[in-house]
């Protein structure tokens, strides 16, 4: 099976979260394709109820019993977001039109899967292992759970995601910290601003004195800090049914409640503990109530130097691919960070060109992935 075909296969497995679909289908294909096609040892490794992930090695990644040095970690997500309405095509069918192959997942990333699959197919006596998790989408449950179950018992020199996009090497991100968070005011007639404290405007400036602050922090190699205010529901608190907060919206009082989701893109000068603190210093100044507030991402950046990454560079030169790096201060968060937290070591992501990831009518470019399993096959020679 070619890796067009292959990435068909996959795409026509769903592989969203939503309560009755998961990763669990997907991975039971990639686990018997292993089994049958590579040399490798499988294994799975759960994650939760009938959700794992599929860890593939060579025997001479064995150092013990149960310890593991590796010279290159292979890693992807295996599941995708979930369809969108407005496709003009079947999502779970692979559909190729002019070179492309359109569906759900096809760039994001199940033919850079297919990619990994064949390169498995490849592997003799390298001391490689492969990752195919679950969740990255959603709350990184699959990569924490590998970090958690081999912490203390992997080495490895180098790890490559093929999460990447356009051919491009990607060695940095900039973290991710995200907080639901609650604020309260003082509500009073509305003729006189002075009869209450309006949480709304209250708001509005805390998020100017966030963003006036991460200016003042200023850019690094991964761009800017910045901070994306992703939801907000405010009013006057008319109390609670059924545990749903209830809010007028009578223009004649002063509002006093607010809930908010913030998310912040962090470059290396930006740490979430400086984030709590300015959080609840500027909540002070504004003379409102910070009731509550939860965290619920704490990624720190990361960055691998461009000169530690020249093997990769030389695997696309060959392949006559220009070198380009992805710009960190423009693209999102890849989990490979947590990775390199746990396990010191050279990172990057390379994937295939494509387009409309987490959108309608996606697509890969096919001839780009014969191009990455090119570049990997240099890789591990």
């Amino acid at each position: 099976m070619n890796i067009k075909e292959l990435t068909k296969e996959l795409v026509a497995i769903p592989s969203y979260v939503d309560g009755s679909v998961n990763e669990k289908a997907v991975a039971d294909y990639i686990y018997a394709y292993l089994k049958r096609k590579t040399k490798l040892i499988v294994t799975k490794e759960v994650v939760e109820d009938d959700r794992y992930n599929v860890i593939a090695y060579t025997p001479n990644c064995l150092t013990g019993d149960t310890t593991f040095t590796v010279d290159t970690l292979f890693i992807n997500h295996i599941d995708t977001v979930e369809p969108k309405q407005g496709s003009l095509r079947d999502q779970f069918v692979g559909i190729e039109e002019e070179g492309r192959l359109y569906g759900l997942g096809s760039v994001d990333t199940k033919g850079n899967v297919a990619v990994l699959m064949k390169l498995a197919e490849l592997v003799k006596d390298q001391a490689c292992m492969f990752l195919f998790y679950v969740d990255e989408e959603y709350h990184f449950k699959g990569i924490r759970t590998f970090i958690d179950d081999y912490s203390t018992k992997l080495k490895v020199e180098k790890i490559i995601s093929a999460d990447g996009e356009n051919l491009q090497i990607r060695n940095a991100s900039r973290g991710v910290f995200e907080v639901d968070i609650v604020y309260t005011g003082k509500t009073g007639h509305a003729s006189n601003q002075a009869n209450g404290i309006n949480v709304i405007h209250a708001f509005n400036r805390i998020c100017y004195g966030l963003e006036k602050s991460l200016e003042q922090k200023g850019a690094d190699n991964l761009g800017k800090s910045t901070l994306n205010v992703a939801y907000v529901y405010a009013g006057l608190n008319r109390g609670e049914k059924d545990t749903e907060k209830l809010l007028g919206r009578s223009g004649n009082n002063i509002p006093d409640y607010l809930e908010a989701t913030l998310e912040f893109r962090m470059n290396t000068q930006v740490e979430g503990k400086y984030l709590l603190s300015l959080l609840k210093k500027l909540a002070k100044k504004e003379n409102v109530t910070l009731a509550s507030i939860t965290v619920k991402h704490a990624m720190d950046a990361w960055y691998s130097p461009k000169d530690t990454l020249l093997f990769i560079e030389k695997a696309l030169a060959s392949n006559n691919v220009p070198i380009a790096y992805t710009n960190p201060g423009f693209s999102g968060y890849v989990d490979i960070g947590l990775l390199k937290e746990a396990f010191p070591s050279i990172c990057c992501c390379i994937g295939a060109k494509g387009e409309n990831r987490h959108g309608v009518n996606e697509y890969v470019e096919i001839a780009s992935l014969i191009t990455v399993l090119e570049v990997l096959k240099k890789v591990i020679q």
